[in-house]
């Protein structure tokens, strides 16, 4: 488990390591061509609980260096290792942005690195992995196959592991998005975040509840792989979860073991979001926002017009690795005007 001073210490120790990422107020909210003049015809129909696009601003961790928030769990772990360690090198496995992020932070601190990816692994993935400097093994047919076979390579060549879901270190690096937020606008009543395994949300709800005890912290996920829901809703432990056809390749497979057990305490609500609504505001995010994404970072957006949410509202935009191939895909299926 974490606490506020773990957050804390972590933030000290990457700071110069990473960026500040702004956190830019939503101009129009998905289907509407003026996010202010929505606000202001809501107001003229109070029976329309519709959210209020005025009140939101999106946390671009897609503007983070290697356009990812893993970066920070990557730093915060790697620096808190021991030199008999950091000799010895890391491990991670990776559907891509972790992967890069432990690449990149291994080598600007001189650390050997190996990433496992499983084969669905998007190429412009694989090869942002390796541009960082990190030996890149393609093994498995999906997440879990490949978190397996990582495990076994990680017990025969001795390596320290640096789990995306469930390292301490790890998810308090993921929480200086938190301290971020709440000191960008202390005024923030809710944050929305993307969850898969669960390594990014409950280090942001730590930091941000730490310093408003009524900050609400709501994640949501991919009905393509509901893990986290379905784990807090039986009290189960899901450490791999059957993955659907999704376009949201880094929020598939199980829940970490930290994450679950934080969750009841941490986070507010987690809900399913349709696979047809995370094209929808990945494409309007691009298209009216310009701001580039990718699918598994913008469940946020998706999935903030389907429950009422109070005041001033942080959307964590967690990552814009988008493949070019993908991109072209979706722009050519939807219709965006």
């Amino acid at each position: 488990m974490i606490d506020f001073s773990d957050i804390q210490a972590a933030q000290r120790r990457i700071q110069g390591f990473i960026y500040q990422t702004p956190l830019e107020e939503l101009r129009f909210w998905p289907g509407e061509k003026n996010a202010r003049t929505e606000t202001e015809s809501l107001r003229d129909n109070p029976v329309d609980q519709r959210p209020r696009p005025g009140n939101y601003y999106l946390k671009l961790e897609s503007q983070q260096k290697t356009r990812s928030f893993k970066v920070r769990g990557a730093f915060s772990k790697l620096t808190s290792l021991s030199d008999r360690e950091k000799k010895t090198g890391v491990l991670a496995v990776s559907s891509g942005n972790h992967g890069a992020a432990v690449s990149y932070a291994a080598s600007l601190l001189e650390i050997p690195a190996i990433v496992v990816v499983p084969e669905p692994t998007p190429q412009s993935k694989i090869k942002l992995i390796r541009h960082y400097g990190a030996e890149v093994r393609v093994i498995g047919r999906d997440y879990n196959e490949a978190h397996r076979r990582a495990h076994q390579i990680q017990e025969e060549e001795e390596l320290v592991f640096v789990d995306p879901c469930s390292d301490p270190e790890v998810i308090a690096g993921q929480g200086t998005i938190g301290l971020e937020i709440m000191d960008q606008n202390p005024g923030i009543q809710t944050i929305l975040v993307p969850v898969g395994g669960g390594g990014l949300i409950p280090g942001i709800s730590v930091a941000a509840k730490s310093i408003r005890p009524d900050v609400q912290v709501i994640g949501f996920q991919t009905e393509a792989c509901p893990a986290m829901i379905r784990a807090l809703a039986e009290d189960k432990f899901y450490e791999e979860y059957p993955i659907e056809d999704s376009i949201c390749d880094a929020l598939l497979g199980g829940v970490g073991r930290i994450p679950f057990e934080m969750a009841p305490e941490w986070l507010d609500e987690v809900l399913p979001v349709s696979e047809e609504n995370i094209r929808k505001a990945l494409l309007h995010l691009i298209a009216e926002e310009k701001i580039m994404a990718e699918p598994s970072a913008v469940l946020g957006l998706a999935g903030a017009g389907q429950t009422i949410i109070k005041g001033e509202t942080a959307i964590v935009i967690s990552g814009g690795n988008i493949d070019g191939s993908l991109l072209r895909k979706l722009f050519l299926e939807e219709d965006i005007n």
